[in-house]
């Protein structure tokens, strides 16, 4: 793992797993709290986006047990916040088990998810069960699922190189991923979130969707302007449910981790 910056000494440290538009947030209200805080990315665009600011000491690269292990013996926090992506089931596993063994406290941070009333939601338990759903429902359906289960949809969903459109980052590799998956350019929605209500009902009336498959990532991964547009146009939702783990110690909101980092350094 590389860190973008060395030599922090004399406070305490506080490392920060980031993975969603909310640790913008949380970094935002930490950066000027008498601590040496820092930040774990995985990828360029990661790092690129947190490097706005200074003070922040960055770290990318793998977060299996091992990375954290390595990089929590190094900093020595007195608090890890995991603030990774809902979905990001095995970051969080080893982020609390090297915590564990480290015997450092660990803190989740996870947005509350609401949804609107009246919406067309089918709950599906994993990817599995929303690529044989969306096979039995006729017409287009737009997948805003990211790319790390395309395969699933791609192995289960007859035709689905006519019938689906997906909605990915665009980095090199996953593109990649989606050439590789025989999706075509016409198919592939390219862009980087979030994403207003006008832009969801773009994209949606660009695909001629009859369905949206998404997944139960939050607020902060735009389920909300998402579910007002399908809501709009009278198209129904596919949503996956988030994993869940035991997290133990669980906030859901910005000011919840100001107040325990507050209580910590106190």
């Amino acid at each position: 793992m590389n860190s973008k910056k060395e030599g922090w000494t004399g406070v305490r440290s506080i490392i920060l797993i980031a993975g969603t538009v909310d640790a913008r947030l949380i970094i935002e209200k930490l950066i000027s709290k008498p601590v040496s805080l820092h930040a774990t990315v995985t990828t360029d665009l990661g790092a690129e986006y947190l490097s706005r600011y200074p003070q922040l000491i960055i770290h990318q690269g793998a977060l299996d047990y091992r990375g954290m292990r390595d990089l929590f013996r190094l900093v020595q926090p007195v608090l890890v916040i995991d603030a990774s992506h809902p979905f990001a089931r095995e970051v969080s596993c080893n982020a609390m088990a090297a915590c564990r063994d480290a015997q450092i406290r660990y803190l989740r941070f996870e947005r509350e998810e609401t949804f609107l009333a009246g919406a067309d939601i089918t709950w599906v338990s994993d990817f599995e069960e929303a690529a044989a759903k969306t096979d039995a429902i006729a017409g287009n359906a737009l997948l805003t699922i990211g790319s790390n289960h395309l395969e699933s949809f791609a192995r289960r969903v007859e035709n689905y190189r006519e019938r689906l459109f997906i909605r990915v980052l665009p980095v090199k590799t996953v593109l990649e991923k989606c050439e590789r998956l025989g999706f075509a350019a016409a198919r592939i929605i390219a862009m980087q979130g979030p994403f207003s209500l006008e832009m969801n009902l773009a994209h949606m009336g660009h695909c001629k969707a009859g369905l949206l498959v998404t997944k139960e990532s939050g607020v902060a991964g735009g389920n909300r302007e998402k579910l007002a547009a399908a809501q709009k146009l009278k198209i129904p939702v596919m949503m996956v449910r988030r994993p869940q783990l035991d997290y133990g110690w669980i906030v859901q909101s910005v000011e919840s981790i100001v107040k325990a980092v507050k209580e910590i350094l106190n």
